[in-house]
């Protein structure tokens, strides 16, 4: 981006968006990316068997589906749509998102798992019938039982790391802005 101190120096239309470091739009489309492979990987789990968790990370990946294009088209394609207020306010929506759905995913994927952190590849349950109850043990009926537990596994990572970036881009975007309001200049184009 260009790098410009004061706003008459800056080309007509870029005056209203902060300076922002080299890589920062990598960051936004690496956001974009991990977002839509959550949506990929969580619409299956949904699919299959929906829960609170990956029902909360799947809205929270179509919240961030929504800002992530609304980062890029603001500040690469529409510049006049580019206000500061509002993608800081997302951000921050993002981090909150991020905060409650990986966690609450997490904790229900934790269930697939044994002691040894390895998954839980029998079913066990209890057969009565005349003779009376017993425990049984036996596999699963087919392969689903072990893609479940790993794409539940997947999404709740890619919703950590999601995490972690909207951090990163809150606290970076938090920065370029301060600098931005010391500078003088303004949310709006001139």
């Amino acid at each position: 981006m260009y790098r410009f101190k004061d706003s008459v120096d800056r080309p007509v239309g870029y005056e209203h968006i902060p300076l922002f470091p080299k890589g920062f739009g990598a960051l936004r489309v690496v956001q974009l990316v991990l977002t839509v492979a959550a949506i990929g990987l969580d619409g299956y789990a949904v699919s299959l068997f929906p829960t609170n968790g990956n029902s909360t990370l799947l809205a929270a990946a179509i919240v961030c589906l929504i800002t992530s294009v609304y980062h890029l088209v603001s500040r690469h394609a529409e510049k006049r749509f580019y206000n500061y207020w509002a993608i800081l306010s997302l951000d921050m929506l993002m981090v909150v998102l991020w905060a409650c759905s990986f966690p609450l995913l997490a904790s229900e994927v934790a269930g697939y798992f044994d002691k040894n952190r390895r998954f839980i590849t029998t079913v066990r349950t209890f057969i009565c019938n005349d003779s009376g109850c017993r425990y049984m043990e036996y596999p699963p009926v087919g392969g689903i039982y072990i893609v479940f537990p790993a794409v539940e596994t997947a999404a709740a990572s890619l919703g950590a790391i999601n995490f972690a970036l909207h951090i990163v881009s809150l606290s970076v975007h938090g920065v370029m802005l301060h600098r931005h309001r010391a500078a003088g200049l303004h949310s709006v184009p001139i």
